[in-house]
């Protein structure tokens, strides 16, 4: 019995290989299929990440913020991180971030 499949197995189920996957999947625009693989990385700054991503493209800044922000809160020190919040913060309506602010 040789170990390599076993290897190879153990390999394409790490936290690594399966960001790898959904970044593939992300670049080649297929979100639904992605959001699937990174749902189950919830201690990944840079599932948090893609999956910001993704709620842009859904237009819902809301999620957006609050994957962009857990992320930050995995990886301080990543700048990209940092700049989607930005985008997101800045593209989100106000009313929809408090609940306080008239109209909303």
């Amino acid at each position: 019995m040789t170990l390599k499949p076993l290897f190879c197995a153990l390999i394409l189920a790490s936290p690594a290989a399966s960001i790898e996957r959904a970044k593939q999947l992300f670049d080649t625009a297929k979100y639904a299929e992605a959001k699937t693989e990174l749902l189950a990385l919830q201690k990944s700054a840079a599932a948090a990440y893609y999956l910001g991503r993704i709620a842009t493209f859904d237009n819902d800044g809301d999620e957006a913020i609050r994957q962009f922000e857990h992320a930050i809160d995995l990886d301080d020190g990543n700048a990209l991180y940092h700049a989607w919040l930005g985008n997101a913060r800045r593209s989100t309506p106000a009313r929809s971030r408090c609940p306080s602010w008239p109209g909303a």
